[in-house]
């Protein structure tokens, strides 16, 4: 049997991913080494029979790891600068309730 879990932090390394940062600055972002995120990737693209980050995001968007709301947060956070990390684990349930401009004042308070 195939675990499609994601693990807290293949979790982050997948969202940075679809924000379009590449593996060093990953690695920079979560303060961890290039081989760390490496790892993760492979790991991630061997479990999911991936060969590409948007296959990856594809494959787990489909699977129900990801949800639209997770990837415009992580593709937003980029372009406007607000700090996806900053919102904390309820900013799905924040941002589904209160659209992108309510997960934006969550992260200025």
């Amino acid at each position: 049997m195939i675990n499609y879990s994601l693990s807290e932090r293949q979790r982050e390394i997948v969202l940075l991913l679809a924000a379009g940062l590449s593996q060093p600055k990953i690695a920079g972002k979560l303060s961890i080494s290039q081989h760390t995120v490496k790892f993760h990737v492979n790991e991630m693209f061997s479990r999911f029979e991936a060969t590409t980050a948007a296959m990856l995001i594809a494959r787990l968007t489909v699977l129900g790891e990801l949800t639209i709301v997770d990837l415009h947060l992580a593709s937003s956070s980029r372009q406007c600068g607000v700090d996806v990390d900053a919102l904390g684990r309820g900013s799905r349930k924040c941002v589904e309730r209160e659209g992108h401009e309510g997960a934006h004042r969550r992260a200025a308070s």
